[in-house]
């Protein structure tokens, strides 16, 4: 009788290890960092008359600098952000666009999960703040 208690004590313990392997190893597949924020962006920022406009974004990284581009349907071109600064899942950048009444810096804050980008572009207009929703998915690389 004893052995056979100690024998399934020991059975058991086997496969209790074996379990914590496996969930560890898990965790691990399941919890690797995504891509990060580097790469190709599109979808869409709100607009103050309820409707939205097409925007892409790439984020670059060299080394430590990451640098890159947006730009949003309705405004000429590409722009280039004038900082980018990423720390963990948290994207912070800047850019400046040319309008009629003057420069205008618009600062946007961005969480990425998995292969979205979800925040703000915030905006002063002479004093008058404004902030826009944006969410932007990840572009397969061609």
């Amino acid at each position: 009788m004893r052995r056979f208690f100690v024998f399934s004590i020991g059975t058991l313990l086997i496969q209790l290890i074996a379990v914590a392997a496996f969930a560890q190893q898990a965790s691990q597949t399941q919890s690797a960092p995504a891509k990060g924020v580097e790469g190709h962006w599109a979808g869409s920022i709100q607009i103050p008359n309820g409707g939205e406009a097409e925007m892409t974004a790439t984020f670059k990284k060299d080394k430590d600098d990451y640098t890159g581009t947006i730009a949003i349907s309705g405004m000429q071109g590409d722009r280039p952000f004038k900082s980018v600064k990423v720390e963990d899942d948290k994207i912070k950048a800047q850019a400046e666009f040319e309008t009629p009444n003057g420069n205008v810096v618009i600062n946007y804050t961005f969480t990425l999960k998995d292969d979205t980008l979800k925040g703000k572009a915030e905006v002063d207009f002479g004093g008058q703040n404004m902030a826009f929703d944006i969410s932007l998915k990840r572009v397969a690389e061609k």
